[in-house]
């Protein structure tokens, strides 16, 4: 592996590179040592599993953080990761090592189910230098919020205030960046649908994706797909010309986000390939 878990400053223990990981790799894979399936009794079912854990495994569990009482259920809710599982109702797990990764709104690695492998990947969503911490949005990263929301969350679901680089900023910083978030939620409200229309507001998010986001590159994936999908349902030639274009940074930037650790989804994978879901089926 490629990181050592340590001490952090402020933070407790953390994940830090100890080589150069590049955008795309996967940094670690692991199955949970506990599954609950929110259906059913949260308590219980932490019990049930815990006892059947190994000594050295329930102190594992038991080393880790907690928010409120240090009890395990608390342990869990603290480091836990849900995930929708088809079919499987909405199921949490928790990894020991992946758990690890702290929280930045400005994280350069993410987290993604492996439904086939039962396995959590940790992948890196840009490149993380040798002594830098690898860290994870822990209120996803499909979306933008302003700084009093992120707050919010953190401390009713964690019970931390986050200081990372973008809640660090001084008041008129922050100020700057809630206001860039606040008309980038107003751009996408006005692109309910991809047509026409909606072509230059998906092409100045990625105007400023590249400019104010460091070119995330699951966001340009996300825009990039949607301008494809005004390409390729417009009669306009004007439009069309620019399905090559779209698709292939559609493609390059699943490919950077991802790494080939995951397949597109299957509706991204329909447009991609030049057809909408509704024209397969």
């Amino acid at each position: 592996v490629k990181f050592v878990i340590t001490d952090v400053k402020a933070k407790g223990k953390g994940m830090i590179a100890t080589d150069k990981i590049n955008q795309g790799e996967l940094i670690y894979a692991e199955a949970p040592l506990l599954t609950v399936d929110h259906h059913q009794s949260l308590s219980q079912q932490i019990e049930q599993q815990f006892s059947e854990l190994s000594k050295s495994n329930q102190q594992i569990v038991l080393n880790l953080a907690y928010q409120k009482t240090g009890s395990k259920t608390d342990i869990f809710r603290t480091n836990s990761i849900s995930n929708a599982i088809e079919k499987k109702g909405s199921l949490s797990h928790l990894f020991p090592i992946i758990c690890r990764a702290n929280h930045s709104c400005t994280a350069n690695a993410h987290w993604k189910w492996n439904d086939d492998g039962a396995k959590e990947y940790l992948i890196a969503a840009f490149d993380i230098q040798c002594g830098q911490e690898i860290t994870v949005n822990y209120l996803g990263m499909q979306t933008l919020l302003t700084f009093d929301v992120r707050q919010q969350l953190l401390r009713k679901n964690w019970g931390f205030n986050c200081g990372c680089q973008w809640c660090n900023q001084n008041e008129d910083e922050r100020e700057k960046m809630d206001l860039f978030i606040t008309n980038w939620q107003q751009l996408l409200m006005k692109c309910n649908k991809p047509n026409r229309e909606s072509y230059p507001i998906f092409l100045k998010l990625i105007n400023l994706t590249s400019s104010q986001l460091n070119s995330h590159p699951l966001f340009l994936f996300q825009h990039h797909l949607e301008a494809l999908k005004c390409c390729i349902g417009s009669e306009d030639p004007d439009l069309r010309s620019q399905v090559d274009y779209h698709r292939g940074k559609s493609l390059d930037n699943f490919s950077k986000f991802m790494g080939g650790s995951s397949p597109l989804p299957y509706h991204a994978k329909c447009w991609l390939r030049g057809q909408s879901r509704l024209d397969q089926e």
